[in-house]
């Protein structure tokens, strides 16, 4: 019997940097920024204007790498799992531009 041990040593994410407010979003809707935060609990949300989704994918990697303590040349793998309705494949092009080894997304 084959011992395959696997192990995270550090996870990393990344937010868009652009803030959205509840004032912003009730510009648009008949509601006041209170009520969405109240009925909701939602007092802000992230919306990406010039990153892509490789960009979020490439600084939380850095990130995970960095609370690793790995250097991205002794990796064999990055794993990226991505929650959203959509798949953009920018993310194994960009990956591997940026000298990212694998990127295994889920699709």
């Amino acid at each position: 019997m084959r011992n395959n041990n696997v192990t995270i040593l550090g996870t990393g994410s990344y937010l868009p940097s652009r803030i959205v407010s509840n004032s912003e979003i009730c510009e648009n809707i008949d509601t006041t920024p209170d009520w969405v935060e109240q009925k909701l609990g939602i007092s802000e949300r992230r919306m990406v204007e010039t990153e892509t989704t490789s960009d979020l994918a490439y600084y939380a990697a850095l990130r995970a790498l960095e609370s690793s303590g790995v250097d991205k040349e002794d990796l064999d793998l990055i794993y990226e799992n991505n929650y959203s309705y959509f798949y953009n494949n920018d993310i194994d092009s960009e990956g591997s531009k940026r000298g990212i080894i694998y990127i295994f997304p889920n699709s």
